[in-house]
């Protein structure tokens, strides 16, 4: 019997039912949507790297006509906040919201674009500025086009 909900529950989640992220980092629930357009805003209160930025999940009002890029997301960076509309089952949940940034971050070539992404992916944490994880991590040196000696 046990088998049998776990596999209807799973079938329903991959299936018929669409969900995105409603909430913030402490309080949040799925809900269902016709189309799994969804939305995240990471805003942080003063410039520079702080541990506790505020980080809201919904679904964009006009997600019927929102349009994103090739790769399933948009983001608007305004140098306080940054809002990313993505498409996909739950994309802007934590994790999936994450990985958008990494991604992102590996797009861009604007430094304070790359420092606000860099300063939330690392919880604040300063050691993990961007010059230190260009020369620990060769791999984002070759997604910016730029070369590293070992």
């Amino acid at each position: 019997m046990a088998l049998a909900t776990l596999l209807f529950q799973c079938t329903v989640v991959n299936g018929l039912v669409r969900t995105c992220v409603v909430g913030n980092k402490t309080s949040n629930v799925w809900e269902q949507v016709d189309k799994p357009i969804c939305r995240f805003e990471v805003k942080f209160h003063t410039y520079g790297c702080v541990s506790d930025p505020e980080v809201k999940y919904d679904i964009p009002p006009n997600a019927k006509h929102t349009n994103v890029d090739i790769i399933g997301h948009d983001c608007q960076f305004t140098g306080m906040a940054l809002t990313c509309i993505c498409y996909g089952q739950n994309c802007n949940s934590d994790m999936h919201s994450r990985e958008i940034l990494a991604r992102e971050f590996a797009r861009t070539q604007r430094h304070d674009y790359r420092d606000f992404i860099l300063c939330y992916l690392t919880d604040g944490d300063k050691s993990f500025g961007r010059h230190n994880l260009e020369r620990e991590l060769p791999l984002f040196a070759s997604l910016n086009g730029t070369e590293t000696s070992p």
